[in-house]
Parts: C-alpha cells; structure tokens; sequence
C-alpha cells in the first residue's frame, strides 16, 4: 500500500511515521495515532499483523502480561507466600493455593493447620527456579503466578540464560519455527519464557551450542534472512565441536 511507509521487521526510531492510512490500518503496541498518522513509541522492529502495526522493541524491561509463562528466582519466603524475581520492575507474588495441587494436599494422615501449611511451604527454597505463569496483575499492584499447570513448577537439572525479553519472539520464530530448528538441531530441550530467560537441558557440549546461537539471534534480531544464517551458524558451530 501506497501510504504504508514501512515493512515488516524494518528497524524504526520513535516519533517515525508508519502509516499515513488510518482507515486501514490501527496502532498496536509500541506505536501511536497522531491525527491522520501512526507513528512509532520507541527504537524496534516493524511488525505488521493484519490490520494492527506493532514496533516490538530491540530493549526493554518485562512488564507482566496475564497468561504470560516466566522463569523465576525466589529469593524471599514469608508464612504466607514466596516472592519470585521474574525479571521486571514487579515481583511475582506466588501463593500456596496457587502452588500445590489439591489432590497432593489430601494425601495422608489428616494434619493439624500449622502442619499443613509448614509442609506447602516447603515445597519452594530461596534460590530455586521455578516456571510459573501470570494469573493476575494490575499496575498498581505486583503480578499473582501460578506454577500448577503444564510444564510449571520447579526447574532442575539444566542450564539457565537470559536475553532482553523483546528478543523472545524472534528466539521463538514465527508459529515455532526458530525454537523447532534450534532443539532438533542441537539435541536441546528448550524451554522459553516471555519474560526473557530460557531454561536448557540437555548435554553439556549441545547445551554450549544453543547458547551461542540463542546469543546469535540476540545479536541479530534486527536483521533480515536470521533463520537461514542461524542454520548455517548452527552447522559450523557443531563442526567446531565435533557434534
């Protein structure tokens, strides 16, 4: 279209027009409508889907969204919750009856009060890291996460890295095509949240190199043809490591 004045994953600055056609087109995220134009919030990548254009951009802190899947570290537990760093200006705020599964808290010999909820909470340590996802959040308030759920709860035996959490959906690829070639060509399972860090399991040489080429797509996400490139870097890299 004529007054579309950009294209998908082009790099923009804020306060660059994007569209002078606002019939046809709508502001998403990290952009603006300014009269008879759109125009871009902050530094980012294009990306058009159907009628709404979005600037995702190349840096930036989490903000929490409902549904989103984090990776936490708990670094603080009180009688009646955890606190979970979960890479953002708020903490997640982790609850017992958001922790354990009911059928769990029936098993065994009936328990006073004070046992049952020293035994929930015990289920987490300071330092652990968990997979969890957000269940409620208001600005005015830190984020409720939940870790009952698939593929939620404590995470262990792997290895643990972190990217600006704009990065994520470029390490995950359009419909899972990038995180799809990067598990079966390293060997890795890969496990990746919104909030910008990636859990990997796996052995220790096919771990090395899904970090390198997660670091690669970091690197060049602002880039266009990454998916090819990345296959052709992950090829070189597993020759360099007899893989």
């Amino acid at each position: 279209m004529e007054n579309l004045l950009v294209h998908d994953k082009q790099i923009v600055t804020p306060g660059e027009v994007l569209t002078t056609d606002v019939q046809s087109f709508r502001p998403g995220r990290g952009t603006v409508r300014e009269k008879d134009v759109i125009k871009a919030v902050f530094v980012g990548l294009v990306q058009i889907r159907a009628r709404f254009i979005n600037v995702v951009p190349l840096n930036g802190v989490y903000l929490p969204t409902v549904g989103d899947k984090v990776i936490g570290k708990v670094y603080e537990k009180t009688p009646i919750k955890w606190l979970v760093n979960i890479n953002s200006n708020y903490v997640g705020v982790l609850r017992p009856q958001n922790a354990m599964d009911r059928d769990f808290k029936r098993q065994g010999r009936r328990r006073s009060q004070e046992e049952q909820e020293a035994d929930e909470m015990s289920q987490f340590k300071i330092g652990d890291v968990i997979a969890a996802k957000i269940i409620s959040f208001a600005r005015t308030s830190d984020p409720q996460i939940t870790t009952l759920g698939k593929d939620l709860g404590k995470l262990t035996n792997g290895t643990l890295m972190e990217i600006p959490a704009p990065k994520i959906p470029r390490v995950i690829g359009r419909k899972g095509s990038m995180i799809h070639t990067l598990m079966d060509e390293t060997q890795c399972r890969i496990s990746v949240a919104q909030n910008g860090r990636i859990w990997l399991y796996g052995q220790p040489e096919s771990i090395a190199v899904a970090k390198y080429i997660i670091n690669k797509i970091n690197e060049e996400a602002h880039t266009s043809g990454l998916t090819d490139r990345i296959k052709e870097y992950i090829a070189e890299e597993k020759k360099k490591r007899g893989l």
